[in-house]
């Protein structure tokens, strides 16, 4: 498909008018996929991890063409709506236990690091949104320069403990999470409030 398919208009009008109204009192985000994310979505999970893990450069072939509207998007939304918070989701597709940690680096670093640059650029913050087992990526999640990471699922759905995180990696990200949703649904309230 020619690139102009995926060509898109990005108005921030909603954006700016949720910002004014709600002023002081909260933080307007901007959610926003990766092209892992987008790549995935196109393919049933058992084709997308079979293209990853054999057919590469077919992967980056798709990579390459779904990341230049994903990086014009976040430079025009980021160039208008300067200074604030974005969720980046989609890195999960190439984390543990879908993929090994090395190709984190290839198929996500590669890829979603220039729009964590174009939203710094913009004076934002970057949050990366990555489910799985953190552990053997949290440098990499570093190194694109996110200023935050979210859920950081507690053990057995993630390898990392609260604690651990906050030790090694408190000083460089805002960490969001560390509760399982099932016990937020599940839970008795007092139960709930220990944890």
């Amino acid at each position: 498909m020619p690139d102009e398919s995926f060509a898109e208009e990005s108005d921030v009008a909603k954006l700016i008018q949720a910002d004014a109204k709600v002023g002081e009192r909260g933080i307007v985000m901007v959610d926003t996929e990766d092209p892992i994310c987008a790549a995935a979505s196109l393919l049933s999970m058992e084709d997308f991890l079979t293209v990853a893990l054999t057919e590469s450069m077919l992967l980056h072939q798709l990579l390459e063409k779904l990341s230049r509207p994903l990086y014009a998007r976040t430079q025009r939304v980021a160039e208008a709506f300067p200074g604030h918070l974005w969720r980046i989701y989609g890195p999960e597709y190439a984390a543990e236990p879908f993929l090994p940690p090395r190709l984190f680096q290839e198929y996500v670093v590669r890829y979603t690091e220039p729009m964590v640059k174009a939203i710094k650029k913009h004076g934002g913050f970057a949050r990366v949104h990555c489910h799985g087992r953190l552990n053997a990526i949290l440098d990499s999640i570093c190194e694109m320069g996110a200023d935050a990471t979210d859920p950081i699922e507690p053990p057995p759905h993630g390898d990392v403990s609260l604690e651990y995180v906050r030790r090694k990696y408190g000083a460089r990200l805002v960490l969001f999470g560390n509760i399982e949703l099932a016990d937020i649904e599940s839970m008795e309230p007092t139960a709930f409030e220990r944890i």
